[in-house]
């Protein structure tokens, strides 16, 4: 599977793949990497259909991706930047919540670290 972001005016490979997620008609590809870049694939073609950046954080681990699971729903749910959480409509390429909603406080969830968290890890 190639992970290539297919920009005019940027061409570049995803870095270290964090999480990767299949929706339910199995026909696209949500991943994220270490740096907060997510692609949009489709499985069939390997064709990006939609690419964004997310804010980093300064170590890695906790970028996350998952499909909504609901049939022909185009919502991706994306955890970044340390433990922010969001959605994202893939079809429109736009943020579901304003600002997103920040799962975490000073690092931990629920006073677990949050990349241990087993919630967290969930999403």
């Amino acid at each position: 599977m190639n992970f290539l972001i297919q920009n005019p005016t940027e061409l570049r490979i995803l870095d270290i793949i964090e999480h990767i997620d299949l929706d339910l008609s199995g026909s696209k590809i949500g991943a994220i990497d270490r740096e907060g870049n997510l692609v949009i694939s489709d499985a069939n073609t390997d064709a990006a259909l939609t690419t964004r950046e997310f804010p980093a954080q300064a170590s890695w681990g906790c970028n996350r991706c998952l499909w909504i699971p609901i049939a022909e729903q185009p919502i991706l749910f994306v955890k970044f930047g340390g433990g922010k959480l969001n959605l994202l409509n893939t079809e429109k390429n736009t943020l579901v919540l304003k600002s997103g909603v920040q799962l975490e406080k000073d690092g931990k969830l629920f006073n677990e670290p949050l990349c241990e968290s087993k919630f967290v890890n969930y999403i």
